[in-house]
């Protein structure tokens, strides 16, 4: 959870869906909707790579 803290994107806000569209488990975040992850097999790598982008961003 370091990255995380790292993050200004707060977990309560995050959201992980299945979209039938990409095939695909789809991550993003209220605060920051424009940002999102997608991973087709793991909705938990979903999550961490939402929050490893917004740690790589500078969110």
């Amino acid at each position: 959870m370091q990255d995380a803290e790292r993050s200004r994107i707060l977990l309560p806000t995050i959201q992980v869906r299945w979209s039938p569209e990409q095939a695909a488990f789809v991550a993003w975040s209220e605060q920051c909707p424009e940002l999102t992850y997608s991973d087709p097999a793991s909705s938990l790598v979903a999550l961490d790579g939402l929050i490893g982008a917004a740690t790589d961003t500078g969110m």
